[in-house]
């Protein structure tokens, strides 16, 4: 027979378990109740006697907090996934390098609310500009911190160049290791940081940029703020190649201009009757069609025909070798891939835009930049990409030209 009291106590089981299943739903259902709930958790588990119903209750405890952890990582992903759509199109939308970099520097303060972050970039990513070294910073700076160039640091920043990882600090005044010439640690310890992450912007394997963040604080950073960086890094690193492909273009395109203008003028003081001579020839397309057979490293040979070619009167027949592939096999469709290609190279490399500009589907696009790479191998390589977008705004100027003079005659 059993005792009232075992019955008792086994009820009272049952009912502390029973209490303790609605608790744990409401603190699945509602993360907010965490605060208030917890607390009546640990109060029930203490009731329970040491026994069978007291161990399982513990399993149960453990099995939710970490089924809570892993909800809560899954919600942060779906929120930093959103976040950085946000910034992506939002940097589709910012106009030259610097600017860039300055929105990119100023995400990753906000992204991990530190007071301070840096962005650098340099060689090979910085395609066609004429500065080895960019560096913005965003935030308040007390110290040279934001001058030093991380590039030739001994230290924390070298490191990170050269494993191309991230390298995480607690408190900079406490990091094993530190080299005695290491000007990032001075100028922090200068600055009053403690907290340093250091995340390095890679492409195809090699470091060519550094994304820092400093806080004042000691602060151990969480794999999702080194996460967050890094897909930021990824982030920059085909922004910044974009940015600098689009800005060393119109650099070069406005140097053209300005020489083609310089030497239309000195023609007219020259030639001030009908055109002849070098003027005509300017107009001029030479018969036949030129070996299509171009390698990336002729980049820098017809880039350089290309801006002298406004002195000599030949820019059209080098723009017909540039972009002979396009329309030896139709011409018709070649004007029709020559437009989108520009287009495209027009807007920064942005499909989306270039598709709303060229009034078709982004995946029409894509198909037809696919059937561009396989006539122009390699147009976007760095080298070519600066000559093929030059060699296509000129042909447009010429056939813009052209078009006019029929409509005046």
């Amino acid at each position: 027979m059993s005792r009232p009291g075992a019955a008792a106590h086994a009820g009272h089981d049952v009912d502390t378990l029973t209490e303790m299943a609605g608790l744990m739903n409401r603190l699945l259902e509602d993360p907010e109740s965490e605060t208030v709930v917890m607390p009546q958790i640990a109060r029930l588990r203490e009731s329970l006697p040491a026994g069978p119903a007291r161990g399982a209750l513990e399993s149960s405890v453990e099995a939710m907090t970490r089924l809570r952890a892993w909800l809560r990582q899954l919600q942060d992903r779906q929120r930093l996934h959103t976040r950085f759509a946000d910034i992506s199109a939002r940097l589709s939308r910012i106009d030259g390098l610097e600017s860039l970099m300055q929105s990119l520097a100023e995400e990753a303060r906000r992204m991990l609310d530190a007071p301070l972050a840096r962005l650098d970039a340099f060689a090979p990513l910085l395609v066609g500009v004429r500065e080895t070294n960019v560096r913005l910073c965003s935030g308040e700076f007390i110290s040279r911190l934001h001058q030093i160039d991380l590039r030739s640091d001994a230290g924390l920043a070298g490191q990170a160049i050269r494993d191309c990882s991230p390298v995480i600090v607690k408190d900079v005044a406490r990091a094993a290791g530190s080299h005695p010439d290491a000007q990032l640690e001075q100028q922090a310890r200068v600055e009053g940081l403690h907290g340093l992450v250091l995340v390095p912007l890679l492409s195809e394997g090699q470091c060519c940029g550094l994304l820092l963040v400093g806080d004042r604080m000691v602060r151990p950073w969480t794999p999702m703020d080194v996460e967050a960086l890094q897909h930021l890094a990824t982030l920059a690193v085909r922004a910044i190649g974009r940015a600098a492909r689009s800005d060393a273009a119109q650099h070069a395109l406005r140097a053209l201009h300005e020489r083609h203008r310089q030497m239309r003028l000195m023609q007219d003081r020259r030639e001030p009757g009908p055109a002849s001579g070098p003027r005509a020839a300017t107009t001029a397309m030479p018969a036949g069609m030129p070996d299509p057979a171009l390698s990336p490293r002729d980049g820098e040979h017809h880039l350089t025909r290309l801006l002298g070619a406004a002195e000599s009167g030949q820019r059209a027949a080098v723009v017909r070798e540039v972009l002979a592939p396009l329309f030896q096999t139709d011409p018709v469709r070649g004007a029709m891939w020559g437009l989108t290609l520009l287009t495209y190279m027009d807007l920064g490399h942005n499909a989306r835009a270039a598709a709303r500009a060229l009034g078709v589907h982004v995946n029409t696009l894509h198909n037809r930049l696919e059937t561009i790479g396989s006539l122009l191998p390699g147009w976007d390589a760095p080298g070519r990409s600066l000559e093929v977008h030059m060699a296509l705004r000129l042909s447009a100027e010429v056939q813009g030209a052209v078009a006019a003079q029929g409509r005046s005659n």
